[in-house]
């Protein structure tokens, strides 16, 4: 019952092939599952028989392939009904699969165009980076030769000139400065690590040699001190002391004249190890006659007497933890005051009294000026170095000295005098008879 309802016939030719194709037409047409396809009547079937026998055309067709698929259709709706329905399935499905196909190819284009300009980029930064280095590097080589210059200078040009000590200090400190910040710019390289690090133990080396002569001056200010009556009252020196410090007295004295007229001609090796023996005995005779008490206030005078120039000494510097842009702004204001003091002084050695009070309020005014450049912490840690005020009369005075600084005069930015141009003889400078010298400035190496 299911094939005669639902299957078509076999078609006869597929049985026998001898059987005519109208015949099968004919056949095939009476055995349709659709009344509609079939013949309306038997005399249909019987006038189509009847024209076959007679060889004439019949009226049956043979069911094309569509309408073939159309009969099946009509009798398989369920089937068709669920092919229907698995092919809008599959086709929804291709649409999406198809959408995000589509998709994930454009985030993987726009991917990969940001990877590819991403890689763009970092080659261009990496064209521009190797530049930078090749100039960088070419810009320190330029700096490298200019500091060696420099340092050459120092070391031989100006080795025995010793009214070029100040220049000299200053290329030095200069230098020393700039070897360390090529270390630090190139710490990734060790060769020229070394390199520059021999370069600037050399340099700080020198600077030390140098500072010799420094420390024999400040050393030299601290004998000139103890030559003044107010500062043995201040000290509260007793008769016994009073007795060694007048011994020394002479040889306080013959020290200064060996040292502004005698060292200042001897090559700079010899020079600072003469300085270095008389700084180290006039250290041990201080601290033997006076005790540490009577050393402390000695030196916090000192620092009192020396005004604005003794901010820019190298311990000074350390105590107060100055900044740099602070030891710019001390040491303009002291160039400052300097340059007026020279202007003063500009006509040459003899001065009025009122020539030395216009000095005094000069380096006055500059000291207030410093100290407005001081924090809180620093102002307090400056009162406690230089102590309670001094408030005795001295005959002579560093802010003052014995002329104005330069070539030839001693002063904070001169060496000591030659012969034919120093000071008088020592033993002419006795306290209260006019100032002696004054020692020249001691900038460290780290005031710059």
């Amino acid at each position: 019952l299911h094939l005669i309802a639902f299957e078509d016939p076999r078609p006869p030719r597929s049985v026998d092939r001898s059987i005519p194709v109208e015949l099968e037409t004919i056949v095939l047409k009476a055995l349709a599952k659709s009344p509609g396809d079939r013949y309306a009547t038997a005399q249909e079937l019987a006038d189509d028989l009847g024209r076959f026998l007679d060889d004439q055309p019949v009226r049956a067709r043979r069911a094309t392939l569509l309408d073939r698929a159309m009969k099946w259709s009509r009798r398989h709706r369920s089937v068709v009904v669920s092919g229907l329905i698995l092919l809008v399935l599959a086709t929804v499905s291709l649409l999406v699969t198809t959408l995000l196909v589509a998709r994930a190819n454009q985030q993987v284009n726009v991917a990969y165009e940001l990877e590819h300009q991403k890689a763009a980029e970092a080659q261009k930064e990496s064209e521009e980076a190797q530049q930078q280095r090749a100039r960088a590097e070419a810009n320190f080589l330029e700096a490298r030769r200019a500091v060696d210059f420099l340092t050459q200078i120092s070391s031989e040009e100006l080795v025995d000139k010793p009214e070029a000590l100040e220049v000299r200090q200053k290329l030095l400190e200069g230098a020393l400065q700039y070897y360390q910040e090529f270390i630090q710019q190139h710490q990734d390289d060790p060769t020229i690590q070394k390199d520059l690090a021999a370069s600037r133990d050399q340099v700080a080396q020198i600077l030390r040699d140098l500072s010799a002569q420094q420390d024999y001056f400040r050393l030299m200010l601290l004998t000139l001190l103890l030559e003044e009556q107010a500062v043995r009252e201040e000290l509260h020196i007793t008769p016994a002391q009073e007795e060694k410090i007048t011994n020394l007295s002479d040889q306080f004295r013959e020290e200064r004249h060996l040292a502004f007229q005698v060292l200042c001609k001897l090559p700079e090796k010899e020079r600072l190890g003469k300085f270095k023996e008389m700084a180290s005995a006039d250290e041990e005779a201080i601290t033997t006659i006076l005790t540490p008490a009577q050393v402390k206030r000695l030196k916090q005078i000192a620092l009192q007497e020396r005004g604005p120039r003794a901010l820019l000494e190298t311990e000074v510097i350390r105590a107060l933890n100055l900044r740099a842009d602070q030891k710019t702004r001390i040491r303009g204001i002291v160039e400052d005051a300097q340059r007026e003091v020279n202007e003063i002084f500009k006509h040459g050695h003899h001065r009025r009294r009122e020539e030395d009070q216009k000095v005094q309020q000069i380096w006055k005014e500059a000291q207030e000026k410093i100290l407005a450049q001081l924090t809180p912490v620093q102002q307090a840690a400056w009162k406690k170095m230089t102590g309670e005020p001094f408030q005795g009369q001295m005959h002579f005075s560093p802010q003052v000295g014995f002329g104005p600084p330069g070539p030839g005069h001693p002063g904070p930015h001169g060496p000591p005098p030659g012969p034919r141009d120093g000071p008088p003889p020592p033993d002419e400078h006795r306290p209260g008879d006019g100032p002696p010298p004054r020692p020249p400035d001691d900038h460290g190496p780290e005031d710059r």
